[in-house]
């Protein structure tokens, strides 16, 4: 069995719209990936700078006195100076806020994707029939009901398969009366 590419039922509009979209998806890959890299950096910086901060802070003065230090939290005996809470300075999630911030540059541009499966939907629903507008609907939840593809809609062609699924979901309810 011959198998059809995906990319061939719902072309974009031409070779320069297509070349155009992979080389914004690159980029915004290469920049959310890099950007996310630096803030995990960063965070691992920040722990290990404020360990270090922490530990000459608290250590140095037992340290250089050479008194054995013994402090008691909750029942727990600690040597020296620790004090039991080594993430005190603990950063901020730099990493995980960056990738949420740059998740829209990973997207890929599925509006032309969306276009089309909406002029599917339109048709079946034009036939009028409980079974076309069964397909018509079932056409667009394969859109509206998955959250990572509808996420890498723009909000323009959120909103007109939004309204589109209204006006299915209710010629379905009118059919079937």
């Amino acid at each position: 069995m011959k198998r059809t590419s995906f990319a061939l039922l719902f072309p974009l509009e031409d070779s320069s719209v297509q070349l155009l979209n992979t080389s914004k998806l690159a980029a915004g890959n290469l920049f959310s990936y890099g950007y996310t890299g630096a803030a995990y950096t960063a965070e691992v910086l920040w722990d290990v700078a404020g360990g270090t901060v922490m530990f000459v802070g608290l250590c140095s003065l037992p340290i250089l006195a050479h008194t054995p230090v013994l402090i008691s939290e909750n029942g727990k005996t600690f040597p020296y100076c620790f004090p039991g809470k080594f993430n005190a300075l603990q950063a901020p999630p730099l990493g995980r806020t960056a990738w949420e911030q740059t998740k829209d540059l990973r997207c890929p541009d599925l509006d032309s994707l969306s276009k089309s499966l909406r002029q599917v939907a339109s048709c079946f629903s034009s036939q009028n029939t409980k079974e076309s507008v069964a397909k018509a609907a079932k056409t667009l939840s394969s859109l509206k009901e998955n959250p990572q593809a509808a996420s890498c809609l723009s909000a323009d062609e959120r909103r007109a398969l939004d309204q589109q699924w209204e006006q299915t979901t209710l010629q379905r309810a009118s059919l079937s009366l």
